[in-house]
């Protein structure tokens, strides 16, 4: 499924959502990767998220244990944070 199509056909009725992005779509055991490196167009759903004023909840998952865990979950808040300073201009 197209997130950025699913938004758009639930839109005004998201009130929290998770972030995750994986390294492949389709599979449910695919690896976590940070935000922005993966299959979900995390740019586009931001956008789209943006467009629709949403000012619900959202939350970072990331389930791949790693040494690298700490780090990569601080490249998805980094990501979020980098694309809400885009919108300042």
């Amino acid at each position: 499924m197209d997130p950025v199509e699913c938004l758009k056909k639930l839109k005004g009725r998201i009130i929290t959502m998770h972030l995750k992005d994986v390294a492949e779509s389709g599979k449910p055991e695919a690896r976590d990767v940070p935000l922005g490196t993966g299959k979900a167009k995390y740019t586009d759903v931001l956008k789209e998220l943006y467009a629709q004023r949403f000012r619900g909840v959202m939350s970072i998952e990331y389930e791949h244990l790693s040494d690298q865990l700490v780090t990569d979950v601080a490249k998805c808040v980094k990501f979020v944070e980098d694309f809400a300073s885009s919108l300042k201009g």
